[in-house]
């Protein structure tokens, strides 16, 4: 029996900003958030803070509790 490895934060968020079709400068730009930052998280890279998670899903309009946290 395989089991698939859950989805990582990073990999939601990448799944999440692709599904609204933003590149990760276009969610930078609309998050305020910088492009390494975003990069980071999308690549588990580093520890991300939450107030910068309540920024990107504002600019993704969708709820934190999106992101099964």
């Amino acid at each position: 029996m395989s089991r698939s490895k859950p989805e990582t934060l990073g990999e939601r968020l990448q799944r999440l900003r692709q599904t609204a079709q933003l590149t990760i400068p276009d969610l930078s730009d609309k998050s305020g958030v910088a492009v390494g930052t975003i990069w980071n998280i999308e690549n588990s890279k580093g520890d991300t803070q939450l107030s910068t998670l309540k920024k990107i899903t504002a600019a993704l309009n969708i709820n934190i509790s999106d992101l099964d946290l």
